[in-house]
């Protein structure tokens, strides 16, 4: 018995990966922005190969081992129908379904920050959040040599990649403006980085945790009374100390993770990254909540910190230097961004000055001390980032250089790509100045457009806004790379 239904697995999953192969076979035949959801596509084809490979292998062996036979096999299937679950991933990159103008800019901004072997895909998901999922090749290749008690030959070459998929709302396609949002996304591997490195010192030696335990024994026997009640034993209070110290560590990791996501996201893209997440804080149900299941820290506390971060790397410069006073004497409309731009970072600060966020982490003992650890490593965390992401942080000097002649181009209805004080040596713009460019326009002229109900108005200017940007991210890139053939043309 064993034998036949290891020969029905064997045969039914051999089908199913020839299927996943002819399906690989069609999506390639769509038009993608970049090669990189081709090279996901030719990662799961040779994982299909290789499975069906060790199936005909294990064939031979299903008289003699029918158990072991029919374990592998099902382990397979059950992998198979998980690979073929992933071709979502190079599907939804097609160009029809991606802002494409961006996908090559964004892919080359984060190559420069990820590792030079790792490549990117950029794909929409129909729920209504930015993700990242990173090191999937890295899990494939953990989960077939584990899994497979036979030695497998992986090519190295093809497994020895880091891959990174970045998923946006689907249907905030073309809003570059909130793709600011995916400087966060670009942070959680990173912040992981830093995790990582936290856990591996705290073995031998622990920082956090004797804290940790420390401030819960001051508190434990209220904790306990509130989830006991008085009448619990003594094993049931020591239970229940370790699931609490347990917890505690989770929330601290589970904040750690968007703060220091949030904090590169704002060191990469300045106030943009500022302007995208208060836009994300406006329509959620709460700011100032840890709540489960996912449990972010509060909004407000998210906020509060990217602001904080701005002053320290110059935000006030912006108004108060020589430059700001030469833009107010020589350009009206200048003088107006720069005012618009203040009137809403005075109402971020306004709303960051609120503590209502603060009171409910202080009214929780056991938040508090979650969160009272993560304050605690901030310093570290932030000299950690400048460190990592050297070279990519935002410039306050960009504002007066790069953004506002910018923000001119926009209001020309030409693409803010490049400043072009000399035709022959224009300064070509990146993301970072073209997001920050947009997201001024936008607060300076057509806030107002809302403000003045003519909702209509401001969706046809906010749609040509948005094509303006993408036009300029992907003729800022084509520039770079020109430049860039030019100078390896001659060597």
């Amino acid at each position: 018995m064993d034998e036949i239904i290891a020969e029905k697995v064997i045969t039914a999953t051999y089908y199913k990966l020839s299927l996943i192969k002819e399906q690989i076979s069609q999506i390639r035949l769509h038009s993608f922005p970049s090669d990189n959801p081709k090279q996901l596509a030719e990662i799961i084809k040779v994982i299909c190969n290789l499975f069906q490979e060790y199936l005909l292998r294990l064939q031979n062996d299903a008289s003699s081992q029918p158990v072991e036979v029919a374990r592998l096999a099902k382990f397979i299937a059950n992998t198979t129908g998980e690979l073929a679950s992933h071709l979502r991933f190079v599907e939804g990159a097609s160009i029809e379904r991606t802002p494409w103008n961006m996908v090559l800019p964004f892919q080359s901004f984060v190559k420069d920050i990820y590792q030079p072997n790792s490549f990117l895909i950029v794909r929409p998901q129909w729920q209504y959040n930015y993700k990242v999922i990173w090191d999937l090749v890295e899990v494939y290749k953990e989960h077939i040599e584990k899994g497979l008690s036979k030695k497998v030959s992986l090519d190295q070459k093809v497994f020895n990649t880091k891959l990174y998929i970045v998923s946006f709302p689907g249907f905030e396609k073309n809003n570059l403006l909130l793709h600011a949002n995916l400087g966060h996304e670009i942070g959680h591997p990173i912040a992981s980085e830093f995790l990582a490195a936290e856990a591996e010192s705290a073995k031998a030696k622990p920082q956090y945790l004797p804290r940790i335990a420390e401030e819960l024994e001051k508190v434990l026997e209220k904790v306990l009374e509130k989830y006991l009640g008085r009448d619990a034993t003594e094993l049931e209070k020591y239970a229940q100390k370790g699931k609490l110290q347990a917890h505690i560590v989770f929330l601290r990791k589970r904040g750690l993770e968007e703060i220091i996501s949030d904090l590169i996201s704002v060191n990469l893209f300045g106030i943009a990254s500022l302007f995208a997440t208060e836009e994300i804080a406006d329509i959620s149900q709460s700011i100032d909540e840890v709540k489960a299941p996912q449990y972010y820290p509060p909004l407000r506390m998210r906020l509060r910190l990217m602001y904080e971060e701005l002053l320290s790397n110059g935000l006030d410069s912006m108004f108060n230097n020589v430059d700001a006073q030469r833009t107010f004497q020589q350009n009206d409309f200048n003088m107006h961004v720069l005012s618009a731009v203040k009137e809403r970072l005075d109402i971020i600060k306004t709303t960051v000055s609120i503590d209502k966020d603060k009171n409910h982490i202080e009214n929780d003992p056991i938040l508090k001390i979650a969160y009272d650890s993560i304050l605690e490593v901030l310093p570290k965390i932030k000299g950690f980032i400048k460190t990592r992401i050297s070279g990519h942080v935002f410039e306050f000097e960009k504002i007066h250089n790069t953004v506002l002649p910018l923000c001119d181009r926009i209001a020309n209805r030409i693409p803010p790509n490049a400043v072009e004080i000399d035709p022959f040596m224009p300064v070509i713009a990146d993301i970072p100045a073209i997001l920050n460019a947009g997201w001024f326009y936008k607060i300076t002229c057509l806030s107002k457009l809302s403000s003045y109900r003519k909702q209509e108005e401001y969706v046809k200017e906010l749609n040509i806004l948005n094509d303006l940007l993408l036009k300029a991210v992907e003729l800022s890139h084509v520039h770079r790379e020109y430049f860039k053939w030019i100078k390896d043309s001659k060597k």
